[in-house]
């Protein structure tokens, strides 16, 4: 009687000692410590689709973002390549940068004939021998009100020296263009390209445009783009000679 009275003595100090033993050191049940696993890798993988959906969108967006881009560059240059076509009455272009059209590049110089402002017929026929500097304006055009002033010093230069400068109005109003012509102090032969005819003959595709002509009626040089005074200078001092 009284040894089992000491082992349940025993028993129940074992248990008040295991009792006091706080919650956090205890080992979880295995049921639960499965659960907890079990829910642990679900959040994971819940955690992993949600990564893989974020850069699947952003893919998507970064190709979107590509092809509003190039959808975008092609638009600008059909643009461009619209805003001129030969025998179209569409406004010409205008361009602030200058370049010459690779090097001298010979070629026979397209038949023209118009009517200055002061009602003067002129055309290859009448300039033989000459060396003639071809430009094509427009009193709506910036570059040409820059170059043209410089463009008059360098015909009062070399005009004794037989070389012509012939000044061509493109989808110009008469009285603009000759109150252009007034302003600047332009004293060289010009007028209107009725139709933009001769425009079209010389391929012209913007504003202002330089077409130099030599003594044997022979294309030159080209230029497209407001071309600066030592750049004129120095191409009318080769087709001089």
């Amino acid at each position: 009687m009284g040894g089992r009275r000491w082992h349940e003595g025993t028993r129940k100090v074992v248990r008040l000692l295991t009792s006091s033993i706080a919650p956090a050191h205890r080992l979880p049940h295995p049921a639960v410590w499965t659960r907890y696993k079990r829910n642990m890798s679900e959040d994971q993988d819940h955690k992993s689709m949600a990564r893989s959906w974020l850069k699947g969108r952003s893919r998507i967006a970064g190709r979107y973002r590509w092809g509003l881009l190039c959808i975008t560059a092609v638009g600008l240059v059909l643009a461009l390549l619209a805003a001129y076509r030969p025998g179209d009455s569409g406004s010409l272009s205008t361009s602030h940068s200058a370049h010459a059209a690779g090097g001298p590049a010979i070629e026979p110089a397209p038949d023209y004939t118009f009517t200055t402002f002061e009602g003067e017929r002129l055309g290859p026929s009448e300039l033989v021998g000459k060396a003639v500097v071809l430009n094509f304006w427009a009193s709506w055009c910036t570059p040409c009100r820059a170059e043209m002033p410089y463009f008059e010093t360098t015909y009062q230069t070399f005009r004794e020296r037989g070389v012509v400068f012939v000044g061509l109005a493109v989808q110009d109003d008469p009285a603009s263009a000759q109150a252009f012509l007034k302003e600047l102090g332009i004293t060289y032969p010009a007028g209107l390209d009725e139709g933009n005819e001769i425009t079209v003959r010389y391929q012209v595709s913007g504003l202002p445009t330089t077409i130099f002509i030599d003594r044997d009626g022979n294309v030159a040089r080209r230029w497209t783009g407001a071309i600066s005074e030592k750049q004129l200078v120095d191409v009318v001092a080769q087709i001089s000679r």
